[in-house]
């Protein structure tokens, strides 16, 4: 579970055995939405900060980019098993804090986010802060 302005959940793909693809959608929303439920279930998420940002928001499933100008590729289930067509853009936040964090992120370039239709956002860190 990463923040990013909301909290998801971050899986790769290969974990779960189905590429980010739109022939395999179907199944990664059922999932994606399981692996929220079941975080709930067991897990309070709250900000330590912030009462009002509480629960998952979605999950996102991360795998290697289609294209080599990205760094990585991913797809959004988010609300009532919606799928987000950009990279998102608290999700791409939460994805390089756990980059980040792994001490993977490169710090000399913006990381690079590709959605499931190719769209692109970029990012890098400013700046780090602990919370909590």
């Amino acid at each position: 579970v990463a923040f990013g302005g909301a909290f998801y959940a971050i899986v790769d793909s290969e974990s779960v055995g189905l590429p980010i693809d739109a022939a395999h959608l179907p199944e990664l929303r059922r999932i994606g939405m399981a692996i929220k439920e079941a975080i709930e279930a067991t897990q309070t998420i709250a900000h330590p900060l912030e009462p009002g940002l509480t629960g998952i928001y979605g999950t996102i499933f991360t795998a290697p980019p289609a294209d080599d100008g990205a760094d990585l590729r991913n797809v959004t289930i988010f609300a009532d098993a919606e799928v987000d067509r950009s990279p998102c853009g608290t999700g791409t936040c939460a994805v390089m804090a756990v980059i980040d964090a792994m001490g993977l992120l490169a710090e000399d370039r913006p990381f690079v986010h590709e959605s499931l239709i190719g769209t692109r956002f970029k990012g890098r860190v400013a700046s780090r802060t602990l919370v909590g």
